[in-house]
């Protein structure tokens, strides 16, 4: 019986020892069946990554080409854009035509000198209407590169010409060109210096046109354009100095010796005055250069009437508050009288006074009648 118990005891612990030997086993291929899984979970995971971070190079990829070809595409509307806008710079033109005298008749006029013909054959009358819309103001017309070439050109014509500025420019959308500006610009200048005239201006060529005071001026605003014009544009001007004014009015009695009395000064000064008036820029007072001829003559009449009292008298229209245009003319009278001291005319024979808009001319219901209406005049009286 013993030895049955231990038979029986020897079997069960090797039944037991079997099992756990397969237990072990099955566990142990579980695990490796587990492990397995995993593996291939971990594969098919970096698999999936490996693929997504594909697609996502290749979107990227894509995106980037989309990128630089709209770059590209842009840079070449930009180029051709640029190029168009270059190309309109051909196009760039300006016209300024003032106090009645139309681009025109002066052409005409040009053509008709060269030939040695007479400028009274010129049939004016149909340039009438022109010469009426243009009378006592300028007139831009033309085609500028942007609106803000256009407000340029438009403020310095209103500085230059106190405001009365009718502007017709077109903008065309060209590149700026610095050069062609400032060459309008200092047509605008000269042409501000003139009794009248016109000013063109195009990619190559600045033509001047107009009457001047004196052939002196005439000179100075020749001078002048050829000296401040780029060196690109090729000038040409017609400046005339009228020659009723320049011998007959004036200077024969400037080159005579002898006194001048009170009645002919103070009518040779308002004489000069109104034949070239001067034109103070929209509300100031300063003294331009333009200006400067016109007072350089006065300063000579009055010089030949030394034994005389001058009275300055500034007027203004009837734009603004009263009480500031009386202020205004008051400083431009002022003004023209510290010039005409300057230039050795005593300050005890001189009274500067402004009149504002008490003593109009004509009615200030047109901008040419409110030119005139803006002057300068002189009362002279014996001491």
């Amino acid at each position: 019986a013993a030895i049955a118990a231990a038979e029986e005891a020897e079997r069960e612990r090797q039944e037991a020892e079997r099992l756990r030997v397969i237990a072990e086993e099955k566990a142990e291929q579980e695990r490796k069946r587990l492990a397995a899984i995993a593996a291939a979970e971990e594969a098919e995971r970096e698999r999936q990554e490996a693929e997504r971070l594909r697609v996502i190079a290749e979107e990227k990829a894509e995106q980037e080409r989309k990128r630089l070809a709209a770059i590209a595409a842009t840079n070449e509307a930009r180029r051709l854009q640029l190029a168009q806008r270059n190309a309109r710079r051909k196009d760039y033109r300006l016209v300024a035509e003032y106090n009645g005298t139309p681009l025109e008749l002066w052409e005409e006029r040009k053509k008709v000198r060269a030939a040695n013909k007479d400028l009274s054959k010129i049939d004016e009358a149909r340039f009438a209407k022109r010469k009426s819309d243009s009378r006592g103001r300028v007139i831009l017309s033309g085609k500028v590169a942007s609106p803000q070439m256009r407000i340029a050109l438009r403020r310095h014509a209103r500085a230059q010409f106190d405001g009365d500025v009718v502007d017709r420019l077109e903008v065309i959308d060209g590149a700026e060109d610095p050069e062609w500006q400032a060459a309008a610009v200092h047509g605008i200048d000269e042409l501000s210096r003139l009794r009248n005239g016109a000013a063109l201006v195009t990619q190559s060529d600045v033509d001047l046109y107009g009457d001047a005071v004196s052939n002196d001026a005439a000179q100075a605003v020749r001078a002048a354009i050829d000296r401040k014009t780029p060196s690109r544009f090729e000038v040409s001007s017609l400046i005339i100095a009228p020659k009723a004014l320049e011998k007959t009015a004036v200077e024969e009695v400037l080159e005579k010796d002898a006194p001048v009395n009170a009645g002919e000064c103070g009518n040779l000064m308002n004489s000069v005055a109104t034949f070239a008036p001067i034109r103070f820029a929209s509300e100031k007072a300063e003294i331009r250069k333009s200006d400067t001829p016109t007072l350089d003559k006065l300063a000579v009449i009055a010089e030949k009437c030394p034994r005389t009292k001058v009275r300055v008298a500034g007027h203004t229209d009837s734009r603004g508050p009263e009480a500031y245009n009386q202020k205004l003319s008051e400083q431009r009278a002022e003004a023209v009288l510290d010039y005409l001291a300057k230039k050795g005319i005593a300050r005890n024979r001189m009274r500067a006074r402004g009149l504002g808009e008490s003593q109009p001319l004509v009615s200030n219901a047109t901008r040419a009648d409110r030119t005139k209406n803006r002057r300068i005049e002189f009362t002279v009286t014996e001491q």
